[in-house]
């Protein structure tokens, strides 16, 4: 019996170090390019044309960064902003979101990527981080 059981401890000991995993260095600023490489561009005030965003632009998600509780992030597609008080906003709404507590944030959850059709508009007392196709 004791035999058999350090053969057993031996082959076990074997078969733990043959399927030991590889780990792989990867130098600072070499990591493989991205299928679905991204940038950013930040808004921190209501505009009706962001940047240089036009049709057919990738927007692949946004943050909400509330300095307020009761903060706001709206993407609209091409619109024009009107004055918060007066909910005057006219345009193609594609999401928002509130964060009911300052000094906190808040991702969207988007099941896939939206294609502008138009121009990005963006209506926000926040600070709003958009991901977005490289420019």
């Amino acid at each position: 019996m004791r035999k058999w059981m350090g053969w057993f401890a031996v082959v076990i000991m074997a078969i733990t170090l043959t399927m030991g995993g590889v780990a792989w260095a990867v130098k600072p600023g070499t990591l493989p390019p991205s299928q679905y490489p991204f940038e950013t561009t930040v808004v921190t005030s209501n505009t009706d044309s962001v940047g240089t965003f036009a049709a057919g632009d990738v927007i692949y998600g946004f943050r909400l960064i509330a300095d307020d509780a009761g903060d706001t992030c709206a993407l609209l597609d091409r619109a024009t902003i009107g004055t918060g008080d007066q909910n005057q906003t006219q345009g193609t709404f594609i999401d928002d979101l509130v964060q009911d507590t300052d000094n906190r944030s808040q991702d969207s959850d988007w099941p896939a990527p939206y294609i502008l059709q138009t121009d990005l508009s963006v209506a926000t007392n926040g600070a709003c981080i958009i991901y977005h196709n490289p420019k």
